[in-house]
């Protein structure tokens, strides 16, 4: 039963893709992330429903992100975690043009082109799949005179889904409000957003449909003694409030011979209140990049149904024949038309769309 389990992990983690798309800006840059002193780079590991997320993200000498590799424990690919990588280019003066997407093969699954305004605001970005050269979806934001995203944008191109997300600020900058529709124009929810001393988000209030208040989702921090965080804790109040239910810890690598931070002892933690908040301008939304990224990730899949007969054997070398087809370079979608036991994959192929 373990090797049925692992396979049919294999047959869908190798089909799944993140989008250059979010439901919010994201950011490539320390200085969009909010990162004080002279980072290098810096590895997250996210404890969630029994599994394991690792991300290392690396910046080159003007702080912008050029790599960022992911490692998932628990889903394997012969036998070993599944892993992929993003890579970003730049032009001449720094401006982020395009990220390609990598699978655990090694082989380019994505590419996102990015266009900016004359400010450097990313107004849109493309996804197009690889090797095929089609565009999947888009999105597009747009921004006010003070640079903060009011309005985002998206359109899955395959498929036609449309969204459409509306931003506001406070005084300080801060998003403190977040309303979402679908794609006739109906108002599917909002968020609102509650901050600490240190500028990180602390609270997310969910409301419903009607906007009336539904749940609330809490963080708790530990930071390093620059300011950064390097512990964020998740609290649901749906589920167990007093027990995080996400985990997420940074371990952050400084340069050396830094004039402003000459040494940085990481693993000294504490939650100082003297340290010059001119100076503490805090990364305030990483894991809400990772968590962003779920809503974008396009999943493929083959199902077999043991209920039928309940033979896992049979189920087994069901999934293996089909898996040395794909391995062969047979199409996955027409493989997924012929064998899946999924009613409506006659509609939608082997696609599962947006998981969210």
């Amino acid at each position: 039963m373990k090797n049925v389990k692992e396979l049919g992990c294999l047959i869908t983690a190798c089909f799944i893709a993140f989008s250059c798309s979010s439901q919010d800006y994201e950011k490539y840059t320390l200085k969009e992330l909010n990162l004080i002193g002279p980072v290098k780079s810096f590895t997250t590991k996210t404890t969630k429903n029994g599994g394991n997320i690792t991300e290392i993200y690396s910046f080159d000498e003007k702080g912008n992100l050029i790599e960022m590799n992911n490692e998932y424990s628990n889903i394997t690919i012969n036998g070993k975690p599944s892993r992929n990588k993003e890579i970003y280019k730049y032009n001449d003066k720094g401006v982020l043009t395009s990220k390609n997407l990598y699978a655990h093969s090694g082989a380019i699954i994505e590419t996102c082109t990015f266009k900016h305004d004359k400010h450097g605001n990313r107004i849109e970005a493309l996804t197009i799949e690889q090797p095929s050269g089609n565009p999947y979806n888009k999105y597009s934001n747009i921004f006010d005179e003070n640079g903060n995203l009011i309005a985002y944008y998206f359109v899955h191109l395959k498929y036609g889904n449309k969204s459409k997300w509306i931003f506001k600020y406070d005084e300080k900058g801060h998003k403190i409000e977040s309303k979402d529709y679908n794609d006739d124009g109906r108002f599917e929810g909002k968020r609102t957003f509650e901050y600490n001393d240190k500028e990180d988000v602390v609270a997310e209030n969910f409301y419903n449909t009607k906007n009336q208040f539904d749940f609330v989702i809490k963080y708790k921090y530990e930071y390093d003694s620059i300011g950064n965080w390097i512990k964020k804790m998740t609290f649901f109040s749906s589920s167990k409030p007093d027990s995080p239910s996400e985990i997420l810890e940074r371990q952050i690598e400084y340069g050396a011979n830094s004039k402003m931070h000459p040494t940085v002892n990481i693993d000294k933690v504490h939650n100082e209140n003297n340290v010059d908040s001119s100076q503490s301008k805090y990364l305030r939304m990483l894991n809400e990049a990772y968590e962003r990224s779920l809503f974008d990730i396009r999943v493929s899949h083959i199902f077999i149904n043991l209920s039928n007969n309940g033979d896992t054997l049979k189920a087994y070398k069901k999934i293996s024949a089909i898996r040395e087809k794909i391995l062969a370079g047979e199409n996955f979608e027409k493989l997924a038309v012929k064998y899946s036991d999924d009613q409506s994959v006659s509609d939608h192929k082997d696609q599962q769309g947006q998981v969210i």
